[in-house]
């Protein structure tokens, strides 16, 4: 990659400390595709949507990848901990909840119309028909 950039040392620096510091940058292309950078604030590795174009070094194809390359190079880390799960990932998808809440909701509303717009429908048909008789 280092190759393909006019200014290498700036996106894919040889110091593992100062490439895993680097944000992640999901680059300027249309692609997609889930890569792994390390976040040096969190001392783990996260997921990211990347373009497939340009973007820096610290990025990488597993997480197992990124955590050995930075782990123990954020000066954060020992390098020898256990692989730690991500907070992200572990958690409830809390999308997930509000959009089966938020069906079931839906669903009841719309029985509950239905249920009102028939025994309506039928009480005043009652009536007309009760109408029409006493004429």
């Amino acid at each position: 990659m280092k190759n393909c950039s006019d200014t290498p040392e700036k996106f894919y620096p040889d110091d593992r400390k100062v490439l895993c510091e680097m944000p992640s940058a999901i680059g300027t292309c249309y692609g997609r595709m889930i890569m792994w950078y390390f976040n040096s604030v969190e001392s783990t590795c996260k997921s990211f949507i990347y373009s497939g174009c340009h973007g820096n070094g610290n990025r990488f194809s597993s997480k197992q990848e990124c955590l050995e390359f930075c782990k123990g190079k954020s000066g954060r880390g020992l390098g020898n901990e256990a692989v730690e799960e991500n907070p992200e990932e572990s958690a409830v998808d809390e999308g997930l909840i509000v959009g089966i809440v938020g069906g079931c909701i839906f669903a009841v509303a719309l029985v509950a119309a239905v249920a009102i717009f028939v025994t309506q429908r039928k009480s005043h048909s009652k009536r007309r028909n009760t109408e029409v008789e006493m004429k």
